[in-house]
C-alpha cells in the first residue's frame, strides 16, 4: 500500500544542488514517513558526488514539514513563488558535511 511519495526534483543543477519532495497521505500522516522519506533521499544525495546541496522548498504554514527539515540541519536561505503552490521558504543543508 502506498502511503505516500517521495523523490528528486530532477537531476542536481550545475552548482550541485538538487530540491527533494515528498507527500504522505493524510491518512497515514504522524507516523514517520515524511522521516523515513527525508532520511532515504539524504541517504541518497550523500552518495552522488555530483551533489553538493540538498534543498527543500515548504509553504510558510507547512509547520509539520519545516520542524522536520530543521532537525536535519537545513537553513532558511530565502524565499521564492512557485506557481503551483505559492509563496516558499527554501531550505537547504549540505549534502555530505564529511567530504
Amino acid at each position: 500500500m502506498a502511503v505516500g511519495r517521495a523523490g528528486f526534483h530532477g537531476l542536481p543543477d550545475a552548482a550541485g544542488i538538487v530540491e527533494v519532495g515528498y507527500a504522505i497521505n493524510p491518512a497515514h500522516r504522524r507516523r514517520g514517513y515524511a522521516r523515513a522519506a527525508l532520511e532515504s533521499l539524504l541517504e541518497r544525495a550523500a552518495r552522488d558526488p555530483g551533489v553538493h546541496t540538498v534543498r527543500a522548498t515548504i509553504r510558510p504554514d507547512n509547520t509539520a514539514s519545516r520542524d522536520l527539515v530543521v532537525q536535519y540541519d537545513f537553513v532558511a536561505v530565502g524565499e521564492q513563488w512557485d506557481d503551483e503552490d505559492g509563496q516558499e521558504i527554501v531550505f537547504e543543508v549540505d549534502a555530505n558535511p564529511s567530504r
